[in-house]
């Protein structure tokens, strides 16, 4: 995320003001943007400017939108991450890139491990064996993919046993969420599951809901054209439903 911000910024603020500490910066001083006929937006605004015979007004306006959009976008990454998270900067390790290149992987995991307290086993023999299996990592440079995602990468070291708890120690890591967006979206879809005709649903109904649509999304597909495989339709009947009192939480309304 720092990498976007630091770019977003490239594109209208001066070079000179673009410093270390991303959360010195604040992307609405106009003091520190560049001419606007100096900033740069893409070559699709270039390539449209000197291909049309747009008024001069017309150009100075189409940029100065530009430049608001991406001062928008940067005003939101600075409200929704915390630039200097000394956690998301160590954590940033978990590049597969970066954890097998001795010249940009620190030597020891201990800062992580003070940093992540929770997830780090008490014991000080556990912690050391995963020290040790981070320290021999690099030697698996040639028989592992780094070019994966992170999550793909550590699950491919994973049945490796002589780096199983340091790929299951970084797998909880990747777990944390590391934003409020993923919330905001599940609360999203219970607004929109959970309507004022719809009020008495309970929690489990809600969450079938949820989760059918993950499943129909993730086969590129609609409520429409989806077809149930035969195990789906042997699945649904009436013994899915469970004869159990509800809960509180299930039968509060809002």
């Amino acid at each position: 995320m720092n990498d976007l911000y630091r770019e977003l910024l490239t594109t209208y603020v001066k070079p000179e003001h673009i410093t270390s500490n991303l959360n010195e910066i604040d992307p609405t001083n106009e003091k520190h943007f560049k001419n606007l006929e100096d900033a740069y937006f893409g070559l699709g605004v270039q390539r449209q400017i000197s291909s049309s015979n747009m008024l001069p007004e017309l150009v100075i306006d189409l940029k100065e939108r530009c430049r608001k959009f991406i001062i928008k976008a940067c005003v939101g990454i600075r409200k929704r991450y915390s630039l200097n998270d000394p956690v998301m900067a160590a954590v940033s390790l978990l590049d597969p890139d970066n954890c097998v290149d001795t010249s940009k992987r620190p030597e020891s995991l201990q800062r992580i491990f003070e940093l992540l307290p929770r997830l780090v086993p008490k014991c000080l023999n556990e912690q050391q064996q995963i020290d040790d299996q981070w320290r021999k990592l690099p030697s698996l440079i040639n028989k592992v993919d780094s070019s994966q995602a992170p999550d793909v990468f550590w699950n491919q070291i994973l049945p490796k046993e002589d780096f199983s708890k340091l790929a299951n120690f970084m797998l909880e890591i990747l777990s944390l969420p590391n934003s409020n967006a993923e919330c905001e979206r599940k609360f999203s879809e219970i607004n929109d599951i959970k309507t004022r005709k719809r009020n008495r649903l309970i929690t489990n109904t809600i969450k079938g809901n949820i989760l059918a649509r993950q499943s129909i999304l993730r086969n590129s597909a609609n409520c429409i054209d989806y077809n149930p495989n035969e195990k789906m339709m042997k699945t649904f009947t009436d013994k899915i439903y469970k004869n159990e009192p509800l809960s509180d939480s299930d039968t509060d309304v809002d």
